[in-house]
């Protein structure tokens, strides 16, 4: 190919990289989102929400809270004042601060415009990046050797890689800054983050003993434990702990989630069958559905509604069971119970 066209294609290439739009809600990391939907844990999280985006002058009613079918640890913003949460962090989160303390932080990201400052420093990075390329391609036909080329293009490949996770690590940096005053703010401890941050650390050390710093997105884990410790101590409200309702509202959203998406066995080695406790039955409940045995599941799920007649989700999943379960009539009087107890649900 002629030298000039050659160029030419470079250039094309370039201006494509830098214009292309960037992707939608839908994926992340080159990945198809599996949403799901559940009233009872949506209003969980709106309910764990709140008083935090009351400390940023925003009603859930403004930011939308998605939940993602996976298993991973992970949380994050995309496409404006949308905060997606997996559910496999809901799931391995043990306290109601835990979770919390993530949307404290994903809610740092929002109101500091980090979507909107991370393109422009991905943009930034490309720029550099092209720029170095198009020169390592001129000193490679300058010198009539490639290698002159390659070490051009090498170090702007470095350059434009430091711009790029030096910004992205400021930006987790001033999320954990503003978690952290909202939720004093709020009257929250902050406690759980930093329990939430142990999690993680944990999960590191599962992966690799040896991670570099440099070629995270995310200052290094052990760096967040040391400043969440520091604040959890000049906290006015370091040791204060959530109302019990909150404690009941994370237990029964767990259960929910494992007694759906774990398989059954493993939901009887979590719940186990001596274990007469409202999650527990709660989780074995769905478990026993999903194995079509719906003696065992209606007999749970009774014994709930005997408890807590007035609990609408406990009539849904009843509804459920019923309906999936071929007796489409009797769910009609379960399902119209649940409406009449939370009207205003999705």
């Amino acid at each position: 190919m002629p030298i000039r066209g050659f160029i030419a294609r470079v250039l094309i290439a370039a201006v494509l990289l830098v214009s292309a739009p960037s992707p939608g809600i839908a994926n992340h990391g080159g990945k198809k989102l599996q949403l799901i939907r559940d009233a009872e844990i949506e209003r969980t999280i709106r309910e764990f929400a709140k008083p935090v985006f009351a400390t940023a002058g925003m009603s859930v009613d403004q930011v939308k809270v998605y939940l993602i079918r996976d298993h991973r640890l992970n949380a994050f913003v995309a496409g404006g004042r949308n905060i997606f949460l997996n559910t496999g962090l809901l799931v391995r989160t043990k306290t109601a601060e835990q979770v919390i303390g993530v949307i404290a932080h994903e809610t740092g990201h929002i109101v500091g415009g980090h979507l909107i400052r991370l393109r422009n420093a991905i943009r930034e990075a490309q720029i550099k990046q092209i720029i170095a390329f198009l020169l390592g391609v001129g000193a490679a036909i300058a010198a009539r050797d490639s290698r002159a080329g390659a070490a051009t293009i090498g170090l702007g490949a470095k350059v434009a890689e430091g711009t790029f996770l030096k910004y992205s690590r400021a930006n987790e940096r001033a999320a954990d800054q503003f978690a952290v005053t909202a939720l004093n703010r709020a009257g929250i401890s902050p406690r759980g983050m930093l329990e939430f941050m142990e999690i993680v650390q944990n999960q590191e050390l599962l992966i690799t003993a040896n991670q570099d710093p440099y070629i995270r997105t995310h200052p290094m884990t052990s760096e967040r434990i040391d400043f969440l410790r520091r604040q959890v101590a000049l906290s006015p409200v370091g040791n204060r702990r959530l109302p019990a309702r909150f404690t009941e509202m994370h237990q029964r959203m767990r259960a929910k989630l494992i007694g759906f998406l774990a398989a059954p066995s493993a939901v009887f080695r979590t719940y186990k069958p001596d274990d007469n406790s409202l999650p527990s039955r709660y989780a074995r409940a769905i478990a026993h559905h999903r194995q079509a045995e719906t003696k065992e599941a209606l007999e749970l799920i009774d014994s709930l509604i005997k408890e807590r007649p007035r609990d609408p989700y406990f009539h849904e999943l009843k509804g459920q069971i019923l309906f999936e379960s071929g007796r489409a009539i009797e769910a009609v009087v379960a399902l119209r119970a649940a409406v009449k107890l939370a009207p205003g649900e999705a």
